[in-house]
């Protein structure tokens, strides 16, 4: 028998448990009619326990869809990587401080900043929580000295999640929204994935209002500055969170609504996902076709709004199109090097080179297979890709893109960030190469690109 992958086992889950709470809704409603109709002849006790049993069972079985789902499903598909040898540092708190001081020292003196997590995508625990499932919140960027968040809105993923041939699916065949049917997300969100992206930003602009925050997000280049200064003067530890959308769809066809999306909070916008669009094509699409009349009109709007545009899973024949006629620099936020792991999740070394000449940046991702090569050792694959990308396009234009949290196993959490610390100075890079690598690149992108 084929064993299933976690995709299949928790889309199967989803589906019995649903259909489950379908037939239990049902009986209960039924059993509750005909106890109505009777009760006015007279109080039958039987009555009472055929109504009062499926609405338990009733009872029982939404709260397993509705909240021990969500949770299983968040915490099985955001996993570490297996295999991995637990002897690799989870967090700081866990060093030996005698062996390890001067690599303590050294990553506390880093600004480090991450250009891609999918941490809205499952609201099933909260930001400010430091939980034990999953990759990525609040309190774990902070204990792994990340400065500064992208987090991503993900608004349509076929349920095949291939790596090729995804044709755009309808909304009954998208993975999220079967997931907000059980979450009992607003019935906005299960017709158009713009609302999708509004309400998934509601709970990052909720911890950010709070008193005495630990995130705050950043829409310009003053916030970034501002939030520098808090820091020098001491005043809080909190990360910088910047708001991005991942793949065109968001738009529902409507160029007009990417000031609905600025006005929301959004600096970056990924043209592709895990299918084509009327504006472009996705690598893992059916077309990969390059920029259409639309997308041309949708990069002009974004450079006027100074909107930073994202090439992460776009078609090759995009990322051409782009470079030809793009006036500002562009970022690939989550990514491997194709020379490295040849997939075609993975950038091709001449659209690297041309994504550095134009000023921009390459954050390298942490999963398999867009990274490979070490199977006993997943953060040394993470470090090779990162050492491939200096070599080949120089190290001013290397950055982070973990995909925390993007439905993908990784070597370590936000807390563990110094792992990766270790294995760059383990591969004699220069400590100020790995300033700029870890986060300072980024820093400097942002101030001279955000709006």
């Amino acid at each position: 028998m084929k064993e299933l992958s976690v995709q299949e086992e928790a889309e199967l889950l989803a589906q019995s448990l649903f259909f489950l709470l379908c037939v239990t809704l049902l009986v209960t409603c039924w059993n509750t009619v005909r106890f109505l109709k009777k009760s006015s002849l007279g109080f039958h006790l039987n009555e009472v326990w055929k109504c009062a049993v499926p609405l338990l069972v009733f009872g029982v079985v939404s709260q397993l869809t509705f909240t021990w789902l969500p949770k299983r499903t968040y915490g099985r598909y955001n996993g570490l990587t297996a295999g991995v040898n637990t002897s690799f540092i989870p967090s700081l708190k866990t060093l030996d401080l005698e062996r390890d001081q001067e690599l303590i020292e050294f990553h506390d003196s880093l600004w480090i900043a991450d250009l891609h997590c999918d941490a809205l995508l499952w609201p099933s625990r909260q930001l400010l929580t430091r939980n034990d499932f999953g990759q990525v919140d609040i309190p774990r960027l902070i204990e792994g000295n990340v400065k500064l968040q992208v987090f991503a809105l993900v608004t349509g993923v076929p349920k095949s999640m291939a790596y090729s041939e995804n044709y755009p699916p309808s909304y009954m065949n998208d993975s999220v929204t079967l997931k907000h049917l059980v979450e009992l997300k607003p019935l906005s969100t299960i017709t158009s994935r713009l609302a999708r992206a509004l309400h998934a930003i509601k709970p990052l602009m909720a911890a950010a209002n709070e008193e005495n925050p630990k995130v705050k997000v950043a829409l310009s280049s003053a916030d970034l500055i501002k939030h520098e200064q808090m820091r020098d003067f001491g005043k809080a530890d909190f990360v910088s969170a910047i708001i991005s959308v991942e793949g065109a769809q968001v738009l529902d066809d409507n160029t007009q609504n990417i000031d609905v999306l600025y006005d929301y909070g959004v600096r970056i916008f990924g043209f592709s996902h895990f299918y084509d669009t009327k504006y472009g094509g996705a690598e893992p699409g059916a077309r990969k076709y390059g920029l259409t009349a639309a997308g041309r009109e949708l990069l002009q709007r974004l450079e006027e709004k100074k909107i930073i545009v994202d090439l992460a899973h776009a078609s090759s024949a995009l990322i051409d199109d782009v470079l030809d006629v793009a006036t500002r620099p562009v970022i690939v936020s989550h990514t491997g090097m194709r020379g490295v792991c040849e997939t075609s999740r993975n950038l091709a070394d001449h659209h690297a080179k041309r994504i550095a000449q134009l000023g921009g940046l390459i954050g390298i991702t942490y999963f398999r297979p867009a990274v490979c090569g070490h199977p006993e050792d997943p953060v040394q694959e993470i470090a090779d890709q990162i050492l491939y990308a200096v070599n080949l396009i120089g190290y001013e234009h290397v950055a982070l893109g973990s995909d925390w949290d993007g439905a993908v196993q990784t070597a370590f959490d936000a807390a563990g960030t110094a792992n990766l610390t270790r294995a760059l100075l383990a591969a004699d890079l220069p400590p100020e190469q790995i300033h700029f690598i870890m986060g300072e690149n980024v820093k400097q992108f942002l101030l001279n690109n955000f709006a």
